[in-house]
């Protein structure tokens, strides 16, 4: 959109302005020669080489002014965006390339876009000659071209006249800006005077809370040591409870330990004389043949007892097999429910379920009073 703006404000310029520009820059255009004749071939060949960035960039830093009258009138620091677009009697093509040559592109853009949706491309083209005729822009051109000549005319004294009001007036801007500018160095000192007076109120108000908040840290750590020291007097306190409890509960343990194994290991009286015969017999005659899927671990139960006990560890249940006559028990509390499945389906005969160690007892006990019985029969 910059180099719209720069096309449209070059486009605008007379054969005396574009062979001004190209002399002040040292534009080399092949087939061209400074002072010659601009023709319309030649004309956009001059405007597309002040459009490649080199060009731009020297106009763009006020290496040439195309109207130095008008320019020092105009306050450009001063001046808003809305008055340049509302601006009368001065070229727009003049007004865009003041605000391109102090760098202020997009402000320029801003101008000339606001211009096309007031005024479209032909009627601001329009108003553009009207104020170039009436601006008087060309008698401009004429004075600054140094290879022409000045017309002699009766009108010095007119001109020295107009350059003596042109420079009172801007005398008179520049004293309004100074005093202006001593008025607001006025107002800001004061500011800054009472700014300085309130941030030291201020500083000081914070300074104290700082000194109130390090007193209150200091406090504060005072009382967390105690708080510390007295929580590290309960840790130890409770340390030492928890050892003694510890060791309590280990003693219990052992004395639980003690009874549970005298509950399932109960001490075993001497046999009687009836007993002892039947063990003499047991020992004469064929044992019943048992398969003990799952060890109990407490093989004293076994004792004197009729039948002869084949363990087999839960681990071995795959390669399970029985001898004929061997009858199957299942340690239900040591081995789960699917494995005695299996190992059913594995030997095809059923698998009696013994649910607790003193059921397996009960069973023995049973056993035992069966051989017995059959010993008296005989």
């Amino acid at each position: 959109m910059e180099k719209e703006v720069w096309r449209f404000v070059l486009q605008q310029q007379s054969d005396q302005r574009l062979s001004y520009l190209v002399q002040k820059l040292d534009v080399q255009v092949p087939g061209f020669r400074k002072n010659g004749k601009i023709t319309s071939k030649v004309r956009p060949l001059l405007v597309t080489q002040l459009l490649k960035p080199k060009q731009l960039g020297r106009m763009s830093n006020n290496e040439v002014e195309l109207h130095e009258d008008w320019e020092e009138v105009v306050d450009w620091d001063a001046i808003s965006e809305e008055a340049l677009v509302t601006i009368e009697k001065v070229p727009p093509s003049l007004v865009l390339f003041k605000l391109l040559s102090r760098g202020e592109k997009e402000k320029a853009v801003r101008v000339y876009q606001a211009w096309m949706d007031q005024h479209g491309i032909e009627e601001l083209l329009r108003v553009e000659e009207e104020r170039k005729s009436e601006f008087g822009d060309e008698k401009k051109v004429e004075a600054e071209t140094k290879n022409e000549e000045a017309i002699p005319s009766p009108t010095p004294v007119v001109s020295s006249s107009n350059e003596e009001k042109r420079l009172e007036k801007i005398h008179k801007k520049l004293e309004q800006k100074i005093q202006t500018l001593q008025q607001e160095l006025s107002k800001v000192q004061t500011e800054f005077t009472e700014y300085k007076k309130t941030q030291k109120e201020r500083l000081d108000i914070e300074k104290k809370k700082v000194q109130e908040q390090k007193q209150e840290t200091t406090d504060a750590q005072r009382a967390c040591q105690k708080v510390e020291a007295a929580l590290m007097e309960k840790e130890e306190a409770w340390k030492l409870e928890k050892k003694a409890w510890e060791g309590k509960l280990k003693t219990l343990q052992e004395e639980n330990n003690a009874l549970h194994a005298k509950l399932l290991n109960p001490p075993t009286p001497p046999p009687t004389a009836v007993e002892q015969e039947v063990a003499a017999t047991v020992e004469r005659d064929e044992k019943k043949k048992v398969v003990l899927l799952g060890n109990p671990r407490n093989t004293r139960i076994f004792k004197d007892c009729p039948c002869e006990i084949r363990i087999v560890e839960k681990s071995d249940l795959s390669s399970l097999s029985i001898e004929e006559g061997e009858a199957v028990w299942g340690l239900a509390y040591k081995v789960n429910d699917q494995l005695l499945v299996e190992a059913e389906k594995r030997v095809n005969q059923p698998v009696a379920r013994i649910r607790t160690f003193l059921e397996l007892k009960e069973k023995i006990e049973k056993e035992k009073g069966q051989y017995e019985k059959q010993t008296m029969e005989r």
